[in-house]
């Protein structure tokens, strides 16, 4: 192939009247570039293992969380519709993770066409932009209960949640659409205009359009960011608050402290996982964010700062597919009650809205005795409907323990 096309070149050179020392400098160039690989193979083949762990882990962990949530009643609070959309965003990521690995296996040969070529771009961004949308849906969502509760039993219907999980996904297609201008395949060609047969690249063909789109991408991640930091600051100043007379969850009556003490500490852990998936995201995405502001910005490039962008380029690719696969990890760490969903549904079993049910009988009779008296567990119910409690080791005491699998 490189003598073919150094003899087109030659051709070329003809054609446009180069001097002797311009077509020996093209000809070094265009060796240069037929020799040169982005990233070493090697590097490639770690990147490719790593992924392919990440999409063992990520597509059967998120399409769990899916069916976990929509199978099992108990599990269906707003809270976790807001998880399981989010988990299909993480989970139709994945779709888009071979072309991004033909892609780096072959950087200056894409074949795939242009079509595919926009449509992963577009795909990727427009699953980012929802995965933010839900992350701040369910953070806002969390605040209007916590902080705001006479308002959250009118606000917060499944209904009007349902509706706003739809549209966070129409939403998330705005960002995303210039995708389909900005990227497209281009012919590799030297510096003097050479185009060289049989090289082609999926890459940014809109440079001024592009460096829009990356400041609105930009802008998109950090500024939610920051307005769900304050949001968890005002509700774990909320929940840390509840100790007075003057707190808002404060019950005052006797018979209702120890039932008001339980919502309060489901709440926190709630909030807990919640705000360590917020987290997660940031951290994860930081390094590709940090990256594209910086790297925007340099005018002259030398051989290290291009190293240096190819190393952090590969690492934000393994982080991107990292985040798409480490929230189900973090219900299952976190979340004693999916944990035991989760349990029952590997099982095949429909058993858990029974158990709960025992559970919170069971629970109501202790609390009952405990007082001295019958009646209700102080508003546990309601706040179950609605907060994800944990659920509490006493479902082994009136569960069917023969009936069980062990995982």
């Amino acid at each position: 192939m490189e003598s073919a096309t150094l003899e087109l070149l030659n051709h070329w050179m003809k054609a446009h009247n180069f001097s002797n020392q311009s077509a020996m400098t093209e000809r070094m160039i265009l060796r240069r570039m037929l020799e040169y690989d982005l990233f070493s193979p090697p590097t490639l083949a770690a990147v490719t293992a790593v992924c392919s762990v990440l999409l063992l882990v990520g597509v059967p962990g998120n399409l769990c969380t899916v069916l976990v949530i929509a199978r099992s009643t108990e599990m269906r609070t707003t809270t976790n519709y807001y998880l399981a959309s989010l988990a299909c965003a993480d989970l139709l990521t994945f779709f888009v993770l071979p072309l991004e690995l033909y892609r780096l296996w072959c950087y200056w040969a894409w074949d795939l066409g242009d079509g595919v070529c926009r449509g992963m771009y577009f795909l990727r961004e427009t699953f980012t932009a929802a995965s933010i949308l839900h992350i701040s849906g369910f953070t806002v969502e969390r605040y209007i209960a916590i902080c705001h509760p006479l308002q959250a039993k009118r606000l917060l219907r499944r209904g009007r949640v349902k509706l706003l999980i739809a549209a966070a996904w129409v939403l998330a297609i705005v960002p995303a659409s210039p995708a389909l201008v900005i990227f497209g395949v281009t012919p590799i060609q030297t510096p003097r205009g050479f185009v060289i047969p049989g090289m082609q690249e999926c890459t940014v063909v809109n440079k001024e359009l592009g460096s829009v789109m990356s400041l609105v991408s930009t802008s998109f991640f950090f500024v939610p960011m920051v307005l769900l930091s304050l949001l968890y600051a005002l509700m774990a100043r909320a929940l840390t608050d509840t100790g007075g007379h003057n707190s808002r969850f404060y019950r005052g009556a006797t018979e209702r402290a120890a039932g008001s003490k339980r919502q309060d500490n489901d709440r926190r852990k709630v909030i807990r996982m919640l705000a360590v998936i917020v987290l997660t995201f940031v951290i994860l995405w930081l390094p590709h964010h940090v990256s594209r502001v910086t790297f925007n910005h340099v005018r002259t490039w030398t051989k290290h700062l291009h190293d240096v962008h190819n190393a952090v380029t590969l690492l934000s690719f393994v982080l991107f597919y990292l985040t798409s696969a480490v929230n189900p990890i973090i219900y299952n760490m976190m979340s004693q009650r999916f944990r035991y969903a989760l349990k029952h549904f590997l099982c095949g079993k429909g058993g858990l809205r029974t158990q709960l049910s025992s559970k919170s009988s069971f629970r109501t009779r202790l609390s009952a005795i405990s007082r001295g008296q019958s009646g209700s567990d102080g508003g546990g119910e309601e706040d179950k409907a609605r907060d994800e409690p944990e659920v509490i080791a006493m479902v082994e005491i009136v569960g069917d323990h023969a009936g069980q699998c062990d995982l």
